[in-house]
Parts: C-alpha cells; sequence; structure tokens
C-alpha cells in the first residue's frame, strides 16, 4: 500500500472489489467420445450456449449446434465415432473464424487449437463496431502474445474505464445491471484499482486545459478526484523530422475500474457501461478533456491477462497533440487481490466505493508522499 493511500478507516482506496457474476454451467462434461446426451456437454461454448434441441446423437456419433445471442453467431460441433474425430465450426458476425478438426478423446483438444490465436477477421468487426459507437479504443494482442482463452467460455477481454473518484459509487449499480442481465451468458468480474497515468500536453496547442504546472496540477486534481504524485513540469521532444515539441506533462494518478467478460458478452457490457453515462459516445467533435467522451477519458477494451502484465498503454486525442499513457494498469501490489473480495455483500461493497470516494475529496493537489512511494516502488 502507498503511503497516500493509508487512511484513519483503515480502507486502502487503490484497491477495490466490484463484483462477480455466477452463471449456471455443467460441473463435469464429459469427453466428445462418451457423449450420449445433452447433460453430457458443456452448456456454453465459446460465442454461443447449448441449443438443447439442436443435440441429435446417431449411430455414427452425435452433432449440436451453439448459437449466439446475435445474428451470424454460433458454434457447430459434428462427433464421428468411427474417426474418433469432433469438428467445430465457430461463426462471430457472420464471418467463420475458426474450423478445428481433432481427437474426441478430451475437450482439451479443442481447447489447444482454438487457444492458437484469436481470429483477425472478428478483431476487425468488433473494432470497427465498439470504436465507431463508443470513446473506447480496442487493443489486440501483440505479435507473439498468446490469447487468453478460458475453457468453454473462450476468449476474454477486459473493459478498462477511467472514471473520477467521485463516480465510485456508480459502479455498483452498474455491475448490478450486468449480474441481473440473463444475456450475459459467462461469468463476469469486476474491481476498480487507482493507476498511473502520464498526460503529455502539446504546448499552445491544448487551450481545454491550463498551460503552467500550477495551473495543471490544480486542473488534474479537479478532473480525477486524486492528487498529483508531482509538480506537472515542461519537457520537449524531437520529432523524426529533426523538429522540437514542448510539452507541458502531468503525472496524474487516476481510478481504472476493469471490468472482465466473455468476449461473447462484450457488447452486453459495452452497452450497461455506456447507458450508466460511466463511457462516452464516438464524438470525434467533443472537447478532449470533457468526461465521458473526451479523449482524456477513452475506455479501453483489451485482451483478458494483460491488465495483469505491467503494459503501457498509450492512446491519442484525434488532432494528436495529448498523449495518455497508462503503466501498469494494476500496481504490482494489488495484482494478488484481483480476485479477492469480489463475493462480498453488495451493501459492503457500495459502502467501501463511497468512503473511497469521500477520502478522495481530503486528498491534497500535489501529494509528495505519494510521489516517494510509487518512486521506492
Amino acid at each position: 500500500m502507498t503511503i497516500a493511500q493509508q487512511n484513519h478507516t483503515g480502507l486502502d482506496i487503490g484497491f477495490l472489489p466490484i463484483g462477480a457474476t455466477h452463471r449456471p454451467h455443467h460441473e463435469a462434461f464429459k469427453p466428445p467420445s462418451q457423449v450420449r446426451s445433452t447433460s453430457d456437454l458443456p452448456l456454453r461454448l465459446f460465442v454461443g450456449s447449448l441449443d438443447e434441441s439442436s443435440f441429435a446423437p446417431t449411430a455414427c456419433g452425435w452433432s449440436a449446434r451453439y448459437p449466439g445471442d446475435n445474428p451470424g453467431c454460433h458454434v457447430s460441433l459434428r462427433y464421428d465415432r468411427e474417426r474418433n474425430q469432433l469438428k467445430g465450426r465457430f461463426f462471430w458476425g457472420g464471418v467463420e473464424g475458426l474450423s478445428v478438426q481433432c481427437p474426441g478423446d478430451s475437450w482439451r483438444d479443442l481447447h489447444r487449437y482454438i487457444a492458437v490465436g484469436f481470429p483477425t477477421a472478428w478483431h476487425d468487426i468488433a473494432q470497427f463496431d465498439i470504436e465507431a459507437r463508443y470513446n473506447v479504443r480496442y487493443i489486440r494482442e501483440r505479435d507473439g502474445d498468446k490469447a487468453f482463452i478460458g475453457f468453454p467460455e473462450g476468449s476474454y477481454r477486459t473493459v478498462v474505464i477511467p472514471l473520477p473518484s467521485e463516480r465510485l459509487a456508480e459502479l455498483a449499480p452498474l455491475f448490478e445491471a450486468i449480474d441481473a442481465d440473463a444475456r450475459v451468458a459467462a461469468p463476469v468480474h469486476a474491481y476498480v484499482t487507482i493507476s498511473d497515468c502520464r498526460a503529455d500536453y502539446d504546448l499552445g496547442r491544448c487551450p481545454d486545459v491550463p498551460d503552467t504546472p500550477d495551473g495543471l496540477a490544480r486542473y488534474q486534481r479537479k478532473a480525477t478526484g486524486l492528487s498529483c504524485p508531482q509538480a506537472p513540469c515542461y519537457a520537449s521532444v524531437e520529432t523524426a523530422a529533426g523538429g522540437k515539441i514542448d510539452l507541458i506533462v502531468a503525472r496524474r494518478r487516476v481510478y481504472l475500474a476493469q471490468v472482465r467478460c466473455a468476449f461473447r458478452d462484450l457488447g452486453r457490457v459495452l452497452e450497461h457501461c455506456f447507458s450508466h453515462g460511466l463511457i462516452g459516445a464516438a464524438d470525434p467533435d467533443s472537447t478532449p478533456s470533457q468526461y465521458p467522451q473526451g479523449a482524456e477519458w477513452a475506455a479501453m477494451v483489451v485482451p483478458g491477462g494483460y491488465e495483469q502484465l505491467g503494459l503501457r498503454l498509450e492512446l491519442y486525442d484525434e488532432a494528436k497533440t495529448r498523449r495518455m499513457v497508462y503503466g501498469p494498469i494494476v500496481r504490482d501490489e494489488y495484482r494478488a487481490l484481483m480476485f479477492e473480495g469480489l463475493d462480498a455483500p453488495r451493501g459492503d461493497i457500495l459502502h467501501r466505493l463511497q468512503t473511497a470516494s469521500e477520502l478522495a475529496r481530503t486528498e491534497p493537489v500535489i501529494n509528495r508522499a505519494e510521489h516517494l512511494a510509487i518512486t521506492l516502488n
């Protein structure tokens, strides 16, 4: 725990659980070669849920279909008993992203095949749709990275939402709405952490923010609800063409809500975040510093597990006059806590969020102790 996050209540305001949803599932589905009825199959598979009426056992094997909630989304399975071969075809957005043939002795073989990589065509569809609708940046796996793909839920994504401390309590009704939505088929986990963010502004080209260190520090304190770990400063960077750009740089702390869900449920989760006012609509003409539609408050969709890797994420505004650099999304001291406290009573979780919001109001503009703690980390 950093010095600035210790308080008289004993509450660590740097990591706050929001909740975990629970969905029905078959505890022990059987290997494909032993399937005789729908009770032997997983209830969910990648982008769809089992349509029990589609299950067709034959002397040669069986077949089943897992339709998704949206048109053009489904998984079809066919098991050939003579060859002991399982065939799977995976469609999302009307596009076949995966076609798999594997032995039927275990579901592990199917899991291994679909974990090789996420379909590029599905990325293309999701990124275009999400970024056209919302103030969200869709971030893909880097080359060489393995996707975090569970079984039977498939690929996971984490929605990362920067928000002012005064909005913390609104995460509780957001999560209740997600939990109550039966269309969100797979389990969801959510928590909020304080993260470090560097904000670089092109000097003289960002009229919506102050261009003096003292003014920018006060602006950041008011915008995020948290103190800066150090005073903003002036800096210069060289361009590729040999020129120079003058900057004013702020080191700020900001709350990042993180909602991890299956890829199949990503659209539903984003709809809830938008309807609760925690992410904005896509609006290139909005003032970049305006919450929640401005570029400074853009949410991110990252591959599930990326929030644990200590990666640095950079976001720019439309005019490339400011850069927000997050990193790491989850501080080292909180990674071991990411799934703790998620099943606490809803009232207790709301109380913690409200308390953290109230405590944030007492922070100074600049907190040197927080800077010392960050430096020592």
